[in-house]
């Protein structure tokens, strides 16, 4: 039994961060041969796979397991996902980039020369 919780643990580890919400966990699941018998909107949600005698409660799992953890990390771990491709969209093209450092090296070239033209009147 040790043996299955273990799998059931690394499972729903690998799985989690790829579940915008705890309900894409059956589908998730259910790729690798995994199915629930109690869902997750029960208070105790258990699963099963071919081969196993008995299903496996949440509960059996530890306290990094219950619903209400698992459903904390599944939204940290979207949260982080939605950062990261806030992230991405923000990245400007190489070739925007260097329109932008040229235009500021352009606007400080002729700010230098206004700055010089200004001295050379004042003298």
């Amino acid at each position: 039994m040790e043996e299955k919780i273990a799998l059931l643990r690394k499972t729903l580890d690998e799985v989690m961060p790829r579940c915008s919400a705890v309900e894409e966990l059956g589908n998730a699941l259910h790729s690798r041969g995994i199915d629930f018998v109690r869902f997750v909107d029960e208070p105790d949600p258990a699963v099963i796979a071919d081969g196993w005698e008995r299903p496996i409660s949440f509960n059996e799992l530890g306290p990094d397991y219950t619903i209400e953890a698992i459903r904390t990390r599944i939204d940290a771990a979207w949260a982080e996902y939605e950062k990261e491709q806030k992230a991405c969209c923000n990245v400007q093209s190489i070739d925007t980039l260097r329109e932008i450092y040229e235009t500021r090296q352009a606007i400080r070239e002729e700010s230098r020369i206004q700055q010089a033209i200004d001295r050379d009147f004042k003298d």
